[in-house]
């Protein structure tokens, strides 16, 4: 004689079981993932190398300093200079 538990727990297998082929048949009528894509072309590939090396070559531009600020710069130093030197007697 089987207990109202045994029944129950075997229930619970059968579902889980049928559960899992239910998941296992609508995984197999999924449509197959699609291809991966392509890698780029080579020719894209060494566009790319080409302007990076060029970048490379020609570095940094320098900063260049023009005359005219360079002159306010000179006068702000000179009339911080005379601000704070100190007289002596």
């Amino acid at each position: 004689m089987t207990t109202t538990t045994d029944l129950t727990s075997t229930t619970t297998s059968l579902l889980l079981l049928l559960l899992l082929l239910l998941l296992l048949l609508l995984l197999l009528l999924l449509p197959p993932p699609p291809p991966p894509q392509p890698p780029p072309p080579l020719l894209l590939l060494l566009l790319l190398l080409l302007l990076l090396l060029l970048l490379l070559l020609l570095g940094t531009p320098e900063l260049v300093v023009h005359g005219d600020d360079n002159e306010n710069s000179q006068s702000i130093d000179r009339t911080l200079a005379q601000r704070t030197s100190f007289s002596t007697p």
